[in-house]
């Protein structure tokens, strides 16, 4: 079954056709329905439906037709049940229901274990798949996480764009294709991005990652964490090749950036690869001295001796008694030399709590 051109004019001269202009072939292993009223057609078991270089595998396909311009059997969804896989020569996508729409298309894949596998690297998701024939793309929408030999991307969405075959690529480009065709040229992530290679884990909005150079750039709350050292800036490019990263400040806040380094973490030389297991010192915080009492004013005892006793006038003989073990000890009041008399002290006010000062 085959969506044949739209006119005869392209039929005679035919243009380089996008991959859902090509025929459609549909073939299974148990039966093929044709469904009239429903204008449908089923193939049930080990089904494999072919368009151009794209396939779809699966254990049951409804395919819908409709009148179309140039043929009353245009077919232009395919949905496609259990075990559903989408390949071409290099490429595997993987999931437990897809859905192709062969006018704009767009293949979308729905299910509990979505991944894309491809030579050097697995794709996976939680909320859906899609690959838009037509502008050479591929998104994984959901938790997405590109896994690769050296690093992982993580990000909310993660879309990949594919060059043309007949592209340059260069020696250092990525082999992987597209599905149908084309090589990987760059992959965005946007939402939550988080790159992890062996000795850095780096944060930020967005990702931008070139195949042809093997390079990253993120932009937006950048943070690279290498062991319990920090920076954050505003856009960061990072060289997966060389691991060496350099951060930008924005231009809001004067172009800086921040770096919190700690000098007793190990090096990479020395711990070969393991800093984010290295023990986060904790920051010095200096307690509070304690504040020192404040001293209490002194209370003279009323039975306190001023004068000398009866019949004498030697100051010397002026009777100090011995205060009791748990009496406040008290100074000595001052002396008027010149009337060789003992200056009464003043009488402490009433509110003034007894306290020993030593």
């Amino acid at each position: 079954m085959a969506a044949m051109p739209a006119s005869a004019q392209e039929a005679q001269a035919p243009a380089p056709a996008a991959n859902n202009a090509q025929p459609i072939e549909i073939t299974a292993t148990k039966t093929v329905e044709w469904l009239r009223d429903q204008s449908q057609y089923v193939a049930r078991e080990n089904v494999i439906v072919t368009q151009g270089a794209m396939s779809i595998h699966s254990d049951l396909l409804t395919a819908d037709y409709r009148e179309g311009a140039t043929s009353s059997m245009e077919i232009y969804q395919l949905t496609a049940e259990g075990n559903v896989q989408i390949k071409d020569d290099t490429n595997t996508a993987y999931g437990d229901k897809g859905i192709y729409d062969v006018t704009a298309g767009v293949a979308t894949l729905t299910g509990g274990d979505l991944k894309l596998v491809s030579p050097d690297q697995t794709v996976t998701a939680t909320e859906r798949m899609e690959y838009h024939s037509n502008e050479r793309l591929a998104k994984a929408i959901g938790n997405a996480t590109v896994t690769r030999p050296q690093d992982t991307l993580k990000a909310d969405t993660i879309t990949a764009y594919f060059a043309d075959d007949k592209a340059p690529v260069t020696a250092s480009a990525s082999p992987n294709a597209a599905l149908g065709g084309g090589k990987l040229d760059r992959l965005e992530g946007e939402g939550h991005v988080v790159i992890t290679t062996p000795t850095e884990v780096l944060h930020g909005n967005k990702a931008i990652y070139s195949a042809a150079k093997n390079t990253a750039e993120l932009i937006g709350n950048v943070k690279i964490e290498r062991g319990p050292n920090v920076l954050t800036g505003n856009r960061a490019e990072v060289d997966l090749a060389t691991n060496i990263s350099k951060l930008y400040g924005s231009e809001k806040e004067g172009g800086r950036v921040r770096g919190v380094f700690f000098p007793a973490s190990q090096n990479k030389s020395d711990n070969k690869g393991q800093d984010k297991k290295s023990p986060v010192p904790a920051p010095f915080v200096a307690a509070p001295a304690a504040a020192p009492a404040a001293p209490s004013a002194a209370v003279i005892p009323p039975n306190f001796p001023t004068k000398p006793p009866a019949g004498t006038s030697d100051p010397a003989a002026i009777q100090v008694p011995a205060p009791p073990l748990d009496a406040p000890v008290l100074p000595m009041p001052p002396v008027d030399n010149k009337a060789n008399t003992a200056v009464p002290s003043p009488a402490a006010p009433a509110n003034v709590s007894r306290r020993i000062e030593y």
